[in-house]
């Protein structure tokens, strides 16, 4: 017989969990946390798993779903006791709850947390928790919960990777022969909570172009094997949303973004210090 009674959460400390280096050489990350239930009184608690596995979103089609990890366990409790290297918090009266702490080893070939139109990688920390009844002939009690969790992948410091990323931007491209954009950025590297800083210059490359408005975008774009046939350079979805909006300088020859005043705090992710400059002269 089954009663479930309670609310489980569980917390992890970090919204995300980081591996350093590339799949073969990256060790394993380590993800801890909290389990909290809360009951108007307390409960025995015969066991308590913290799972982490390949999420499978409804927003998605379950097929795109990439299991790229086995899903892994920790025992936090156990028949009753708890088990190392977990500890457990007695039952706070006050706030009706009770905690545990737990931490789980994730290896360093995981793979990244990806969303791409044809394909998805992500994965969520799940907590099962189950009570013992008062008396032998009441029921037992069970409770579940999940919360989303991000792998992402950095290279080490003195990694090939780390040294080649790190080289200087310097990109161009230009548009049916009459304009032509470049960009320089000091490294190829961002990190979480950064500015990147990009300078552009737009040159005009024929006469008669009126320029109304130039802006860098932000866009993640991952290459990986997401099909059965192992077809490579699935773009990332387009998580470009507008980081920034340009204005106009004083200058009427040069063009200074920056972010809108009544946008930049709901924006997500990182942001984009824009510079960009017309060329002056123009010679045909």
């Amino acid at each position: 017989m089954l009663f479930t009674k309670g609310r489980l959460q569980i917390i992890p400390d970090s919204p995300d969990v980081v591996v350093y280096g590339s799949p073969r050489e990256a060790r394993s990350a380590v993800i801890t946390g909290r389990v909290v239930y809360a009951t108007r009184t307390p409960r025995a608690v015969t066991s308590l798993v913290v799972r982490f596995r390949s999420k499978h979103e409804e927003l998605f089609n379950p097929a795109m779903s990439v299991a790229c990890q086995a899903e892994l366990t920790a025992i936090v409790v156990k028949d009753g006791r708890v088990c190392a290297p977990s500890s457990v918090q007695a039952y706070d009266e006050a706030s009706g709850q009770q905690e545990w702490r737990f931490a789980l080893s994730v290896p360093g070939n995981v793979s990244e947390t990806v969303f791409t139109p044809s394909a998805f990688v992500a994965y969520e920390l799940m907590g099962e928790l189950r009570t013992s009844g008062l008396m032998p002939w009441m029921p037992f009690g069970r409770a579940m919960c999940t919360t989303p969790l991000a792998v992402k992948r950095v290279p080490a410091e003195d990694s090939l990777w780390a040294a080649l990323a790190a080289e200087p931007l310097d990109v161009a491209a230009s548009w049916r022969s009459r304009l032509e954009l470049s960009a320089t950025a000091a490294s190829r590297i961002v990190n979480d909570a950064q500015t990147y800083h990009v300078t552009g210059v737009v040159r005009p490359l024929a006469k008669g172009v009126r320029l109304l408005r130039a802006a860098f975008e932000l866009r993640e774009t991952i290459d990986g094997p997401f099909d059965a046939d192992s077809a490579r350079g699935h773009a990332a979805a387009r998580c470009s949303h507008e980081l920034c909006l340009s204005a106009p300088s004083p200058n009427s020859m040069q063009m200074r973004t920056a972010f809108a005043p009544t946008v930049a705090p709901e924006l997500p992710g990182m942001a984009i210090d824009q510079e960009i400059q017309v060329a002056g002269a123009l010679h045909v």
